[in-house]
């Protein structure tokens, strides 16, 4: 049972997914929820974003591709990820979610990078069977490991179970360009 962090959120209880949630990230700040315990009884959301002036928690979200699965093994070995080694959880969708404590004081949004977007994913993200990424920040909501909804076939699970790592801003850059091909001098503007 992962208990190192004190993770903020909610949890609703519901079976299915619950956009409505989403549609107003500014009430749902981790500065305006409780701490909950993971995995959870029933299903809720993460709140990311800052929970300190200088410390971010930041989830990337990896799915996974029609009727595959993110190859875990190869995910865990990459050597970053190795050397950054963090919590990470299983979705409900066969995906991946990397949680991390960017310590900066800047602003990371939200954003959807897609397969055949404009940005587009790295081909080591296609060697992991990633379809989309997704980067959780300010106002951002992530579902809780012990989630399970009606659309998936099993429950979010706890893949790694440690503390989630602290790193800096250009750490967490460096993750996401291994999946996703930012424009050069614009990654920061990007989140």
């Amino acid at each position: 049972m992962y208990m190192s962090d004190q993770l903020k959120g909610f949890i609703n209880g519901k079976e299915e997914k619950d956009p409505c949630a989403f549609s107003h990230p500014e009430k749902y700040g981790p500065l305006n929820m409780d701490v909950i315990t993971l995995p959870v009884s029933r299903n809720g959301f993460i709140c990311t974003g800052h929970y300190t002036p200088t410390k971010t928690l930041c989830v990337i979200d990896l799915d996974a591709a029609d009727a595959q699965k993110v190859d875990f093994h190869k995910l865990t070995n990459i050597p970053l990820l190795q050397k950054n080694n963090t919590f990470i959880t299983e979705t409900g969708g066969d995906g991946a979610h990397l949680y991390y404590w960017v310590l900066t004081k800047e602003l990371i949004t939200n954003h959807a990078y897609k397969l055949n977007g404009t940005i587009g994913l790295t081909p080591l993200a296609k060697d992991l069977h990633i379809k989309e990424v997704d980067t959780r920040g300010e106002g951002g909501l992530v579902f809780a490991p012990g989630c399970k909804f009606k659309e998936h076939s099993h429950e979010y699970l706890i893949l790694i179970d440690q503390n989630i790592k602290e790193i800096s801003l250009a750490t967490y850059n460096s993750i996401l360009k291994l999946f996703v091909n930012l424009p050069k001098g614009e990654q920061q503007k990007l989140f």
